[in-house]
């Protein structure tokens, strides 16, 4: 599932988690180690060369990253006239649309074998992604500075204050610092 490897990928990446360098600390190597190997598969250097590969290798079933598939597309858009020089319509460019979508829809032709439905599991997944979809940048971004105090007091470091946090109000009661 690289679509999930992706945000998963992002998430670790985004700025509120990146930056708890204290308890990244506390990540066992094997965990840094198979970070780090991501880190190198989801790099877009090289149209996502990477990515590109590891995909082309997987056999089905899989589900592929949908951003780079979004992008051969605005990209094949972007760089080609949907009309020849004399008005007619350009097949060239249609073609290559054609081509890019074929590509993405094989996967949806290999069916996932033996898998059983979880309804513990779909609503553990429902349940959080309602409640992933009201927070908003600013309030992770205030959980996270007060991980870092936190983490500070526990590891006895100087405490500076971030001044780079809103001074709006958020109620966070069971993330707040000790």
């Amino acid at each position: 599932n690289f679509q999930a490897i992706c945000a998963v990928y992002c998430a670790l990446a985004s700025s509120p988690i990146y930056r708890l360098k204290d308890a990244w600390s506390y990540v066992p190597k094997k965990h840094i180690t198979q970070h780090d190997m991501i880190k190198v598969i989801m790099k877009s250097t090289g149209n996502w060369k990477n990515l590109r590969r590891l995909q082309l290798e997987t056999h089905p079933p899989m589900l592929p990253y949908f951003g780079m598939f979004a992008q051969d597309l605005i990209v094949i858009e972007e760089t080609t006239n949907n009309r020849a020089n004399d008005g007619s319509i350009n097949w060239d460019a249609l073609w290559r649309v054609n081509t890019a979508i074929d590509k993405h829809l094989i996967y949806q032709n290999s069916p996932y074998n033996n898998l059983d439905s979880d309804a513990s599991i779909q609503r553990w997944m429902n349940k959080e992604l309602t409640m992933s979809g009201k927070l908003d940048d600013e309030w992770v971004y205030k959980v996270s500075d007060n991980v870092v105090l936190k983490d500070k007091r526990e590891l006895g470091k100087d405490i500076k204050p971030n001044l780079k946090t809103s001074p709006k109000k958020r109620t966070m009661s069971f993330f707040k610092s000790k």
